[in-house]
This record gives structure tokens, C-alpha cells and sequence, in this order.
């Protein structure tokens, strides 16, 4: 991976979780953001030092790095340090991704579909366990996608600064957990005996 290569994955995935119209997915090739960044506005930049670690540290998983990072929202790209805990927290959610919704299901013993759905206050129970760090990313995301509820949150906060900002990132984020389908299969089985 190159410092330019990292520069322009990274401003990809920050216009991907920070707005609503740019896809990450549609807007790629082999890997790699299209961007209207070029090399010599990179090279122009003071803080290209820090892609250029970032490359050297991470190479190809850069991309990981980055959205480890969007999704904890650590917008601090020079604060390696903190910005690298989050990134082995996700690879460790991300290679036990079983344990990580067994966990999670734990968590929610007792409780239904319609307990994490409800909201309690000002925004959805699941949501703001999530927000709290209570349950995983990975599992609001699986969650949603077993029992949809991102659009119906999304209508229903619409004005709320919170579920903007916080709904955007977690919404984008879903497309990136997609368990091979043994896996997948796993997750649904155990969301279904803990939820029916």
C-alpha cells in the first residue's frame, strides 16, 4: 500500500460515513476509492507523513484501519495510539464475529424484538446500547438486517442531531458486516433463540 493509495481510501471512507449520497461499494475500483484527489495536491499536504506510517504500519488492511476508526468516530487521524486500540478491538469483534452476537445476545436475556426496538425516551434501546458501548456495531448491524429497523428509526428521528450523525455511521457501516453464509446462518439461529 502506498501513502497516496491510503490517502485516497481514506478520504473515500470519511465522505462514505459522513454522507448520505457517496457509496464506498458503487463508487471503487479493485479496492480503491474514486476520488478527485490527486497525487500532487497529496504530496502537498503537511500531514502526509501520517499516511505514510499508516501504509507502512497496516499496508492492505489500511481500509479496516479507517473504518475502525469512522465507526468509533475518532476523527483524529494523528492520534495513532488511541486510533489503533479501537482498530484491534474491531479486528478481535471482527475474527470472533460468533462471540462477539453471542455475547451481545447475552446481554439482551429476557428481553424481545420489540424491547430493542422500543424507544424508551428519546431514541431506540439497541441504539443507544450501542452508543454506551454496551453491545458491538457488529450486532446492531446483524440485528437490523434479521429485524429491520434502521428506515423506521430513520423516519422517526429524522431532526434528531444525534440519530443523524450516529444513524448515518451505523447505517453505512451495515453493508461492511456480511458473514459468510455459515456464519450467517450461525447468527440468525442464535438471534432467534434469544429474540423467539
Amino acid at each position: 500500500m502506498t501513502p497516496y493509495g491510503a490517502y485516497k481510501i481514506y478520504i473515500g471512507l470519511k465522505a462514505h460515513f459522513t454522507t448520505k449520497k457517496y457509496d464506498v461499494f458503487k463508487n471503487s475500483v479493485a479496492g480503491i476509492p474514486k476520488t478527485n484527489a490527486t497525487e500532487e495536491s497529496f504530496e502537498a499536504r503537511k500531514d502526509k507523513v501520517i499516511f505514510d506510517r499508516l501504509a507502512y504500519k497496516y499496508g492492505d488492511d489500511v481500509g479496516h484501519y479507517f473504518v475502525s476508526m469512522m465507526i468509533t468516530n475518532r476523527s483524529d487521524i494523528w492520534d495513532i495510539g488511541a486510533n489503533h486500540q479501537g482498530y484491534l478491538e474491531f479486528k478481535g469483534r471482527r475474527n470472533n464475529l460468533i462471540g462477539t452476537v453471542r455475547d451481545d445476545c447475552t446481554f439482551y436475556y429476557g428481553k424481545s424484538v420489540d424491547d430493542l426496538m422500543r424507544i424508551k425516551g428519546d431514541l431506540p434501546t439497541l441504539f443507544k446500547d450501542w452508543l454506551g458501548g454496551r453491545v458491538s456495531p457488529e450486532f446492531v448491524c446483524l440485528f437490523n438486517k434479521k429485524y429491520p429497523c434502521f428506515d423506521m428509526w430513520a423516519k422517526d428521528h429524522k431532526y434528531d442531531p444525534i440519530w443523524k450523525r450516529a444513524g448515518l455511521v451505523i447505517t453505512k457501516y451495515a453493508p461492511f458486516v456480511s458473514p459468510v453464509e455459515k456464519t450467517r446462518n450461525e447468527i440468525n439461529n442464535l438471534l432467534e433463540r434469544t429474540f423467539e
